[in-house]
C-alpha cells in the first residue's frame, strides 16, 4: 500500500523531525541539570540514535535496569535484532538483572527471531522468579 503525499510533503515532515530532535536534545540538557544524566543518555536509543546511545552507554560508570531497557527498547524498536540479542547476551553477563519491562523486551527479541527455544527459557525464568502477568495490568 503507497500513502500518496501532497508536494513539499517532504519537507515539511523533514522540518518537523528536526525540530523534534532539537528539543529533544535541549530536555536531555533540563535532564543532566536535574541529575539523571546516566538514564538520559541513553534515551538517543529511542531516537534512532543508537550507534551514539550504545557510545554514551558504554561510558557510563554504573548502569541502572532502566539504561539497560532504554538500550534494549532502542534495538528493538528499530529492527536491530542481532544487536538486541548481542545486547541480552552481554546484560545477563554483566548486569545479571532484569525487571517485567526487560523480560517483554527479550520475549519481543525471540518472537522476532522465532527462537521458541529461548522464548522458553525466557517463559522459565519468569515462572522460577515469581512475576505475575497481571500485576501491572
Amino acid at each position: 500500500m503507497r500513502i500518496e503525499m501532497p508536494a513539499g510533503s517532504f519537507t515539511v515532515l523533514s522540518t518537523v523531525f528536526r525540530q523534534a530532535l532539537l528539543e529533544g536534545i535541549q530536555i536531555h540538557g533540563v535532564v543532566i541539570k536535574c541529575g539523571y544524566e546516566d538514564d538520559a543518555k541513553v534515551g538517543y536509543a529511542m531516537a534512532g540514535r543508537l550507534k551514539e546511545a550504545q557510545e554514551l552507554f558504554d561510558k557510563m560508570p554504573e548502569r541502572s535496569i532502566i539504561s539497560w531497557n532504554a538500550m534494549l527498547a532502542g534495538y528493538v524498536r528499530f529492527g536491530q535484532l542481532e544487536e538486541a540479542l548481542s545486547f541480552i547476551y552481554m546484560m545477563r553477563q554483566v548486569a545479571n538483572d532484569a525487571d517485567v519491562v526487560t523480560l517483554m523486551l527479550v520475549l519481543n527479541v525471540y518472537a522476532s527471531l522465532s527462537d521458541i527455544d529461548l522464548g522458553k527459557e525466557v517463559h522459565a525464568y519468569i515462572y522460577r522468579h515469581s512475576y505475575e502477568s497481571d500485576k501491572y495490568g
